[in-house]
């Protein structure tokens, strides 16, 4: 028996297999012949014989779960419960085989036919029939195998360049009746091929990784089908040793895990602090389920520790644990595998040393990311996996180092400026990105590479860039780097008028930024009121000066002041008009700022219309019209109407209230009293010809080059004053108290 058994495990499995199926067979048929020749009884000495064979049975090879698939994995593989597999059991475990022929051993026929295709018995209870006879005795004794595991089928690789596919490693469902004759295989092979074959033998013709189907129709029609996931094709990378020294991050990647078939009952490993018995014969998978840090050590072909966080330990399929993965107690285990991403952000740190296959390839600071994928099969492999500081040492099924994509922006420090603050945003991240997410922090957002963004509301706002080059990203997330400080109140103000006679009534305006809730007024001494906290105040000046004012404007955020000195101009009262005049000359005047004609109406039929707008003008109301600025226009008071006043920039104010500002196009006071005037005149100096006659005698008749200012003007004994400017001429007839002359020598 033992000639046949090393001449066998020459030949290739497969060719071993049906070798031995053939063996068996003959075997057999041989014993089922020698038993119609022997009696077979029950003695004392046979009787114990094959008590001892059962329990030795019993002890062995059903002592962790009563599994036939437990024995099967401890010899190196799962196998399909058939009764060449039975008789194996019983040889290797007992002394059946030793001498004289190989025992009978027949499967419970009334319940399953025998498993000749392979595809594996389903969890229940069979009964076992053992004969077993020497030269003097037969014994037959009937005992129970367990199968509380569902069978198998594995998909077997022949390296380096095919993928060998056989019935014996994914769970197949068989429906617990009688196994019918399965005639009908139909494999997918991922790669737009299929096969009917029972075992085919497939040639990828590019490298990837596949999932393979299998359906397999029973004589009744139905159908059963398996999958196995990530079958690798041809021309897969070799290995690389790997060697990464550095002071940097590291994190091993969603998904890594590791799986294995347990083959030693005191296996175990840690999750949280706590010892999870794997029993022999176990499928056991541990896998991280979030990019996490912690450490991975293979030591003499054992895995030592996975100490991860956020691990979740599978056993037989099911999960039993989840929690911070530890060290890990395997004396033995088969079918090993390892598909871990560990990968080395390039952060902060330097490169120690990256040695590739012997070569040292890279050494200090420098900013690129390295990814290593270490997926292994080979039990024997060592491996020491950290991620901080990040160190591998190991077999690499691939090693790769990109120029890093590495978030970074401008401004840098902290920029704190009163809102609406405008902030110009620059990229300088570096990995040459292609995609730019910017987040101000105050729900908007931007793809642009440099933008710029207001803030209008005052506050402190965390930015945070996106940048991505591919399947590379990073994020750079600046708190506070912009605060946008309330807004600063910055005072001003106006007033109107600014120059007049007394007493002169004036109205302030407050023209401060940023929303004051807060005034502070100061106007001079002997004003009425000295001071207000009103927003536009208005305040009477009686006596004749030149006065200085403050204002202080502010709010809950802070305040500011400004002062204007000699901002009002008092000057003395209304001049009454005592000397007629009468103004003949080509030389361009105007009208003089601050300039004022005030009168009370007696008529109710009076009216003004003024920036386009019409006001009639109550009786009895004191109506006063001021030049806002130097203008060209006319003047006619008719008899005591007035007709006239078509200037471009003057206020109306009655009875001390602002009416409107603008052009006056219509006007007409069929009656008025108290008329007041400081209306102003001035010519400017040029040659031209100019008459002047005050009070029916010529003062000036000739060529002259004076400025002339006259002042006071109003209505002479008729009730008359007549006033017409143009760029080019000047007429005036009326009245007036006073003419000033400067000659302008040429």
């Amino acid at each position: 028996m033992n000639v046949k058994r090393s001449k066998l495990n020459s030949l290739g499995w497969h060719s071993r297999w049906l070798v031995q199926s053939a063996v068996l067979l003959f075997i057999l048929v041989a014993t089922v012949g020698l038993l119609g020749l022997c009696s077979c009884a029950t003695s004392s000495k046979g009787l114990a014989r094959e008590q001892a064979i059962v329990n030795t049975a019993s002890a062995q090879a059903f002592a962790s779960q009563k599994t036939v698939a437990a024995y099967a994995a401890s010899k190196g593989g799962i196998v399909s419960l058939t009764q060449s597999i039975v008789t194996q059991i019983l040889f290797y475990l007992g002394e059946i085989g030793q001498r004289g022929a190989e025992p009978t051993v027949n499967l419970d026929m009334a319940k399953h036919q025998l498993d000749t295709l392979g595809v594996g018995f389903p969890k229940g209870t069979y009964t076992v029939t053992v004969t077993d006879s020497d030269t003097t005795h037969c014994v037959t004794r009937e005992f129970t195998i367990e199968v509380l595991k569902l069978h198998k089928i594995t998909f077997h690789m022949n390296p380096p360049d095919t993928v060998y596919l056989s019935n014996p490693g994914i769970t197949v469902t068989i429906p617990d009746t009688a196994v019918a004759h399965l005639d009908n295989w139909n494999w997918d092979f991922d790669d737009s091929t299929t096969s009917a074959l029972q075992s085919p033998l497939h040639q990828y013709a590019s490298s990837g990784v596949y999932n393979v189907s299998l359906t397999i129709t029973r004589g009744d029609g139905s159908q059963r089908s398996i999958t196995q996931n990530d079958i690798l094709g041809v021309n897969q990378p070799r290995s690389k040793t790997v060697l990464v020294d550095t002071l940097r991050n590291a994190y091993v990647g969603k998904g890594s895990e590791v799986s294995f078939v347990s083959a030693d009952a005191n296996s175990s490993v840690i999750i949280d602090g706590k010892s999870y018995p794997l029993p022999e014969g176990s499928v056991v998978k541990m896998r991280v389920g979030s990019d996490v840090s912690g450490k991975m050590n293979i030591r003499s072909g054992r895995l030592v520790s996975f100490a991860f966080p956020d691990v979740t330990l599978f056993v037989n399929g099911t999960q039993v644990a989840y929690g911070t993965g530890g060290d890990c107690l395997l004396p033995s285990y088969h079918y090993f595998q390892a598909n871990v991403t560990y990968r080395v952000l390039p952060l902060n740190g330097e490169i120690r040393q990256i040695i590739v296959d012997g070569n040292k390839i890279r050494a200090g600071f420098e900013n690129s990311q390295i990814q290593i994928t270490y997926q292994s099969r080979a039990i024997g492999d060592d491996l020491t996996l950290v991620t901080f500081p990040a160190y591998f040492e190991g077999n690499a099924s691939t090693f790769t180092i990109n120029e890093a994509v590495i978030a970074s922006f401008e401004p840098g420090e902290t920029i704190t400026l009163p809102a609406p603050l405008s902030v110009s945003f620059r990229d300088t991240s570096g990995g040459s990105p292609e995609k730019w997410h910017w987040d101000f922090g105050d729900q908007m957002q931007s793809e642009e590479q440099n933008p710029v963004h207001v803030y209008n509301v005052p506050g402190s706002y965390t930015v945070t860039l996106t940048v991505n080059r591919g399947d590379q990203k990073d994020t750079l997330i600046r708190k506070n780097v912009v605060i946008a400080s309330p807004p600063h109140v910055i005072a001003n103000f106006s007033a109107f008028p600014q120059k007049g006679p007394a007493p002169l009534t004036v109205i302030f305006k407050d023209t401060s930024i940023n929303a004051p809730s807060l005034w502070v007024w100061t106007f001079g001494p002997n004003s009425t009121p000295l001071n207000s906290s009103e927003q536009n105040p208005v305040v009477s000046y009686n006596d004749i000066g030149k006065y200085t004012v403050s204002l202080t404007a502010g709010n809950v955020y802070g305040s500011s002041d400004i002062t204007r000195p000699a901002y009002i101009i008092v000057t003395e009262p209304f001049g009454i008009p005592d000397k007629e005049i009468l103004v003949k000359t080509g030389k361009p005047g105007y009208l003089e700022k601050d300039s004022i004609m005030e009168f009370r109406v007696t008529n109710p039929s009076a009216s003004i219309t003024i920036n386009g707008g019409y006001h009639a003008l109550k009786q009895g109301s004191v109506v006063r019209l001021y030049t806002m600025s130097d203008q060209q226009g006319e003047i006619y008071i008719n008899r005591g109407e007035i007709l006239k006043f078509s200037f471009p920039d003057i206020a109306m104010f009655e009875n001390g209230e602002l009416v409107a500002v603008g052009p006056i196009d219509n006007i007409y006071v069929p009656a008025y009293s108290d008329f007041k005037t400081s209306i102003s005149y001035y010519l400017e100096p040029n040659s031209a010809y100019t008459q002047i006659n005050q009070n029916g005698f010529n003062v000036l008749g000739d060529l002259d080059n004076a400025w002339i200012r006259i002042s006071n003007l109003g209505m002479n004994p008729a009730g008359n004053l007549r006033l017409s400017s143009s760029s080019n001429s000047t007429y005036i007839e009326g009245s007036m108290n006073k003419t000033v002359y400067d000659w302008v020598l040429s």
